[in-house]
């Protein structure tokens, strides 16, 4: 008769479920206020331009607002724990952590690592997914303005117009990066057909401003004229 070996199994240790669960609903939160965020960096940033980042959010939905503050704080919390309690485990107890234990970290640090996830790569994936949509030209505007010239050259690439001045404010491309003191992105819009003269902004780079037609001169009507302010002055008849 063959010995029959018995396996125990141990039982889950104290507070494994309720970290888990802890984790599982930080987690929950996070993803929400994430795929807000998402949603934010990606449709709506194509429909109408480059947004501030929860700013909407703060007037449509003040609750996913507050939603996400608290499951960040309670995720790092948990996470803080889970690393402190897997440490002392394995120095003393030797013990392995549980794979759902495991799978919930996870899930807990994939949605604590999306906010860190910088903007311009969400809108460079949103432009090769669907192109640039409604809001190419203020795309294009803002990214010349914060040198950000591997989107610059994306949205180019794909047919957004380099002289178009942004409905925003700011006016075309060039001009949003010689206000910035972009010299050399402006040089790469210029190789790309940006006209100087469509961008006073340029007249404060040295190299460029005597490159750009100077501004006519207003024609004298005869009036008195200060220096900001024009005085006109009309007869009146008794």
């Amino acid at each position: 008769m063959s010995e029959l070996s018995v396996r125990s199994i141990s039982p889950e240790p104290e507070g494994s479920s309720a970290l888990r669960l802890w984790m599982l609903v930080a987690a929950v939160g996070c993803w929400i206020f994430d795929l807000r965020m998402i949603y934010e960096q990606t449709i709506l940033t194509r429909q109408k331009g480059p947004q501030i980042l929860g700013f909407a959010m703060a007037h449509l939905h003040p609750e996913l607002l507050v939603l996400g503050i608290l499951s960040a704080v309670a995720a790092y919390a948990a996470a803080v724990v889970f690393v402190v309690r897997s440490a002392i485990k394995a120095a003393f107890r030797k013990l392995q952590l549980a794979r759902a234990e495991w799978l919930a970290f996870a899930v807990l640090l994939a949605a604590l690592a999306v906010p860190y996830i910088p903007y311009s790569a969400w809108q460079l994936g949103t432009l090769i997914i669907a192109g640039p949509g409604r809001s190419g030209v203020e795309q294009l505007a803002a990214a010349a303005g914060e040198n950000q010239r591997y989107l610059v050259r994306a949205l180019l690439d794909a047919g957004v117009p380099v002289n178009r001045a942004s409905e925003i404010g700011g006016g075309t491309p060039l001009n949003r990066a010689c206000a910035a003191h972009l010299q050399a992105m402006a040089e790469y819009l210029i190789a790309r057909g940006a006209r100087l003269d469509d961008a006073q902004e340029c007249r404060k780079i040295p190299d460029f401003a005597s490159r750009i037609k100077p501004i006519p001169p207003e024609p004298d009507d005869g009036l008195p004229k200060v220096p900001g302010l024009t005085v006109e002055v009309r007869s009146s008849e008794n």
